[in-house]
């Protein structure tokens, strides 16, 4: 709504700037699922082809499926892209999240492609824990290396600050499935003003040259907090997801791969129609929100649901 091509303007001045976060809670988060759901499969290489099996269904066919609804666009308007969306090898290239040194054509599976690389590097650990441990060893070492270098793509991509985020995830999920904490409420909280101090800290400074470093490492160790207190809580049987957030966390990949779509859309509504001249930003805000969401968990019903229910089957011989 803020960008010039739409000229609608800010909404609640720059107090969303650090939405952007979500993004590291999804990654430490990407670790701790991983861990927490394959921890009695490490060290055991018959398991890997499941593992892998898994992960390709999990990924691949949803997000297929969003990129060839959008695909069209950019043939038939190539203005509505940057101008590679049509090149063939880009095409290919993005729907099989291969890394490039530029966004996906749907850009918001950026993040796919370092989530396909951390399950390639995970089943490392399920073929051989020694030779898994020595693969991690290594990346958490060339993170920070990669970054105090300034080193440019690949190596920016493979080393990313935000892959570190996967390892704070893992050493999270290790501490559930290993320690007990019946009474980890207390955490929750603590993670959480941890995280907004982060983002009012990073949005306060957003101009004037912060770490990026520091805060992607800031909103790991909060996020690692906030998830384990709940997992601890819901292993106590002290926390329970209502049943909305349980629909709405089914449907979150969902969500993820059709929301800017949608609001990209729906902005441009707004703006043909005149709204934003009768509607306070505000209002127009929530309700793009609110409709953002309902648009995935609708996609995730009639689409991802019944095609992950086909798919698995298909693969189990069932």
């Amino acid at each position: 709504m803020a960008l010039p091509k739409y000229g609608l303007g800010e909404v609640f001045s720059s107090f969303f700037h650090f939405g952007k976060a979500g993004v590291d809670f999804f990654f430490v988060l990407s670790g701790f699922i991983l861990v927490y759901a394959h921890y009695d499969d490490l060290g055991k290489p018959s398991t890997l082809s499941l593992y892998l099996k898994k992960r390709v269904i999990r990924i691949y066919p949803v997000y297929w499926v969003v990129t060839l609804l959008i695909l069209p666009i950019y043939f038939f308007h190539p203005s509505f892209g940057v101008g590679y969306e049509s090149d063939a090898m880009v095409v290919l290239k993005s729907l099989a999240l291969v890394p490039q040194d530029h966004n996906p054509i749907l850009g918001v599976a950026w993040t796919l492609r370092h989530e396909i690389l951390f399950y390639l590097l995970f089943g490392a650990l399920i073929f051989n824990i020694r030779v898994g441990l020595l693969l991690f060893g290594f990346w958490a070492i060339g993170i920070p290396l990669v970054y105090l270098t300034g080193s440019e793509y690949p190596y920016s991509f493979f080393f990313s600050i935000f892959n570190l985020e996967f390892l704070l995830g893992m050493a999270t999920g290790y501490l559930v499935v290993n320690y007990r904490i019946d009474r980890a409420g207390w955490l929750l909280p603590v993670g959480v003003i941890c995280f907004l101090i982060a983002g009012v800290a990073e949005t306060s400074i957003l101009d004037s040259g912060g770490s990026f470093f520091l805060f992607r490492t800031w909103y790991g160790l909060s996020s690692s907090i906030m998830i384990s207190s709940l997992a601890w809580g819901e292993l106590a049987g002290s926390f329970k997801s209502p049943d909305l957030m349980f629909r709405i966390g089914s449907a979150s990949y969902s969500i993820y791969l059709v929301h800017h779509l949608f609001i990209s859309f729906a902005v441009k509504v707004v703006v043909a129609v005149g709204a934003g001249v009768y509607l306070p930003l505000e209002i127009i805000f929530a309700l793009l929100v609110f409709s953002s969401v309902w648009v995935g968990v609708v996609f995730h019903t009639v689409i991802e649901r019944p095609m992950l229910y086909r798919l698995k089957r298909a693969f189990s011989g069932s």
